[in-house]
Parts: C-alpha cells; sequence; structure tokens
C-alpha cells in the first residue's frame, strides 16, 4: 500500500500534481497563481508580507499578478527589485508552480520584457529579454524558462519587424523534447508557441495545435485542477483570435463569448479588452450597433485604466500606440448612428488626457496670491501622493484612496479654481464646446485613424 502512494505521488510530480494532491499541500499563493486569479494573489502577498519583502517565490507571484492586471509602473519596480536580488544571490528557490524542479534567475528579465512590449518599448524589451535568454542557457535551468525567455525574445523581433530571428525563436522552442520525463513542460511549450504565432501571424499553426499537451490531459486525468490554467488563458485566447483573424467569425464570436464567463480573464486587461474589441467589431458587421457601441466602450475604459497607471511620458505614448483602433473603431460607430457629439467628445476625450500626462509632474506653477500658493501646493502635493498610492495600491484600497482624490479635487477647486481646471483635465462635452461659439462662428475638426478621415 505504501508503495502504491509513494507511486502515485511520484506520477503526480512528474505531471505536475493531480489536483487533489496540489490542493491539499500547496501554499495559498501557489493555488492563486495556478487559478490566475491575481487580484486576490496580489492581495494575498501583500497583506501576509506587509512591511517586509516576500520570499523570491512569493515576490515573483506579486510582480507577475501586479504585471496581469496591468499595473505597469508597479510591476517595473517590483521586476527590477527581483533582477537586483538574483544578481546578488540567485533566486535560490525551486519557482513551483512554474516548475517542480526550476530555479528561476531568468524569470525578472523576462517579465521586464514583457512589460516592455505592452509599452510600446521593443527595444528596451529585446535587451531584457536576451538577457533573459543568456541567463537561462548560462545556468542551465529548466527547459521551460529557456522556452519563456525565447518567447520574449520572439515577441520583440516579431515587433520590430525582424520576423527571420522570431521565426528562429519559434524554432528553438518548437524543438524542445516534452516527452517522459519533461510532461510539464508541454504546457510551457505551448504557451509560448501561441504567443509567438500570434504576433507572427500564424493563424493556421495555431489552429492546428493541439488544446493541451499530454502532460497536462495525464494530471486531469486524477480528477481535478488543471494545474496550467495559467497557461491556458492565452492559449483559448490565440485559438478563438485566430478563428476571427481566419474568417470564421462565427465560431471566434462563441469562443469569444465563453472567454468572458470565465472570470480570470475581466483580471487581465490585454486578454480582456482585446475580447471586448473583436466582439464590438463582430457586431458593427453584423449591424448590431448598440452591442459594438457598448463593447468599444467597455475595452477603451480598460486601456485607460491600464495607462494610467503608467508613469513615463514615452511609455503612455508607446502603450496607446497599438491601440487607437479601438477608438477609431468606436467614433466611427458613433458617427454612423449620427451621434456626432458623443464622437467629438471621444476625440477630445484623447487629448485631455495627453494634456494631464503632459501637467503630470505639476511643477514650477506660479499662482496668484502668496496665500493661495502655499495652500493649493500642498494640496497639489497630497494629490499627486494619492494618486502615486493608487495606481500600486490593490483593488479593496483604490475605492478609499478615490474618494479621499475626490475631495482634495473638489478642495483645490475652491482654492484655485483656475489652477484646477488645468490639473485635473476632463474631457469636454459637445455642448459645452458649442457654448463657447458665437451664433457666426463654426468648428470644424477633423479625427484620422488608419486610411480613414471623418470631419
Amino acid at each position: 500500500m505504501c508503495r502504491r502512494m509513494l507511486f502515485l505521488l511520484f506520477v503526480c510530480t512528474i505531471v505536475a500534481g493531480c489536483s487533489a494532491y496540489v490542493d491539499a499541500v500547496t501554499p495559498k499563493s501557489d493555488t492563486l497563481y495556478i487559478r490566475a486569479q491575481w487580484v486576490e494573489l496580489e492581495e494575498y502577498i501583500t497583506k501576509n508580507f506587509s512591511g517586509r519583502r516576500p520570499p523570491f517565490k512569493e515576490f515573483y507571484y506579486l510582480c507577475n499578478a501586479q504585471y496581469e492586471q496591468k499595473k505597469y509602473s508597479q510591476t517595473l519596480r517590483c521586476a527590477s527589485d527581483l533582477v537586483k536580488i538574483t544578481e546578488r544571490e540567485g533566486s535560490g528557490v525551486l519557482c513551483y508552480p512554474l516548475n517542480v524542479f526550476a530555479t528561476c534567475d531568468s524569470a525578472p528579465q523576462e517579465l521586464l520584457a514583457l512589460v516592455y512590449l505592452d509599452l510600446g518599448q521593443y527595444d528596451l524589451a529585446l535587451e531584457h529579454a536576451q538577457q533573459a535568454v543568456a541567463i537561462a542557457n548560462s545556468k542551465d535551468l529548466h527547459r521551460d524558462f529557456k522556452m519563456r525567455a525565447l518567447a520574449a525574445q520572439g515577441l520583440a523581433y516579431a515587433f520590430l519587424g525582424n520576423k527571420g530571428q522570431a521565426e528562429a525563436a519559434r524554432k528553438k522552442i518548437a524543438n524542445f523534447y516534452t516527452g517522459y520525463p519533461f510532461a510539464s513542460s508541454g504546457a510551457t511549450r505551448l504557451y509560448a508557441l501561441s504567443r509567438l504565432d500570434l504576433a507572427l501571424g500564424n493563424y493556421g499553426l495555431i489552429l492546428q495545435s493541439p488544446d493541451e499537451d499530454w502532460g497536462s490531459a495525464l494530471a486531469k486525468g486524477f480528477g481535478g485542477t488543471d494545474v496550467y490554467f495559467v497557461y491556458d488563458l492565452q492559449k483559448l485566447f490565440a485559438k478563438a483570435k485566430a478563428l476571427y483573424m481566419t474568417g470564421n467569425t462565427a465560431r471566434a464570436k462563441q469562443e469569444y463569448l465563453k472567454l468572458l464567463k470565465i472570470p480570470q480573464f475581466a483580471q487581465n486587461g490585454y486578454l480582456h479588452w482585446n475580447i471586448l474589441y473583436d466582439l464590438g467589431r463582430l457586431a458593427h458587421a453584423s449591424d448590431h450597433l448598440d452591442e459594438a457601441t457598448d463593447d468599444q466602450r467597455q475595452a477603451i475604459a480598460i486601456i485607460e485604466a491600464q495607462r494610467a497607471s503608467i508613469n513615463s511620458e514615452a511609455a503612455k505614448i508607446g502603450f496607446v500606440g497599438d491601440k487607437q483602433g479601438v477608438y477609431g473603431e468606436l467614433i466611427s460607430l458613433l458617427l454612423e448612428q449620427g451621434r456626432s457629439s458623443e464622437a467629438l467628445e471621444y476625440v477630445e476625450r484623447g487629448k485631455s488626457r495627453a494634456l494631464v500626462d503632459l501637467l503630470a509632474e505639476r511643477q514650477g506653477i506660479v499662482f496668484r496670491g502668496q496665500n493661495v500658493q502655499a495652500d493649493a501646493e500642498q494640496t497639489l502635493k497630497q494629490l499627486a501622493s494619492l494618486e502615486e498610492k493608487y495606481t500600486t495600491a490593490v483593488s479593496g484600497e483604490q475605492g478609499k484612496l478615490r474618494n479621499v482624490m475626490t475631495d482634495l479635487k473638489i478642495e483645490l477647486r475652491q482654492k484655485a479654481p483656475e489652477l484646477a481646471s488645468l490639473v485635473t483635465v476632463s474631457a469636454p462635452k459637445a455642448a459645452e464646446i458649442q457654448a463657447q461659439l458665437c451664433a457666426d462662428e463654426t468648428l470644424l475638426e477633423f479625427y484620422g485613424q488608419g486610411g480613414a478621415l471623418f470631419l
């Protein structure tokens, strides 16, 4: 009996754990990571390691949870701290559930590469990805980390337009052996290939790839949690996106709607807005204009929430570079419905965000009156401090901070209304713009997106 139990435990370990065993013995942070519950994972680690540095594994989980929620400034700080730790002392841990047997010294550099990819800073992304590859190779890390680093490198090459190098990275990943005793690496390989194939437009390969590797299938056969669910999200999205891009729109819509029913998709900002964007375009093509408009509004709300977490102006510009299509789609929809006032407001909304970014530092502003100067400066400092905390706060704290910021903005409007109108810019309503025009004046505004020009 004892030998049989040991054998089952060995098999569970080889396939990265059968569910009952995983649920019984793994720490809560591992379970939350496996299940891609990023909000809960961040809250759990923040609460349990308040005032002290978490162990390396939990520290990495924290950084990853922040990244998946697209809290970019916070992720950059977190991952940069991890890089310093690995350079000084190495990770020194087994990064389960990433892999039962592997240390993960390359993971922080890989994470930095992924952040810079999202921010459109592809040269920096490539630099960090190459460092991740070098670390994984020089320290002969587990093949999981070699494949993940190669995927980040391939993505950077793809976005820089170097398809040859991206395909070379893909080939290296595809050539990794993932049979026995490396069952745990099959899911990693499928995940890495799905990301690269999306970037390269290899939609046929995505549709031909299996839904799961044999190790995951065997683990599920023991009756429980998919320990590679964290990878499954990307693979499921890639399949739906490939269906959409190859013209199989009916099936694509079905798959996208299924994905939206999985709670974890709402916690992954990048996948969430992309799904809504495509669903909106599908609804538009079917003349379901109200549904399409709602989808694009939601996508833009997610994008703007992510953008608010970025401190660097260059990063903000890079971040929105590949997302202008969402704004263009919504503006086109509104104009098509004769809702020109709302369309104008979304055009102005983009401009107002740019102005807020330019004024974000709030330095060297001259006030009228010395009494106003001191009070307003203090309020501005408090507001800047709270906004910084807001971008790095967990979800439970953000509501409280938002209420305090609202009160401070009201206070600022009372103390220095002209200044408040600058540093708390909001998009003007069409009626407000019209009210500024004289009876014999007409305002013409142009908006261009892609090959379309709207007047």
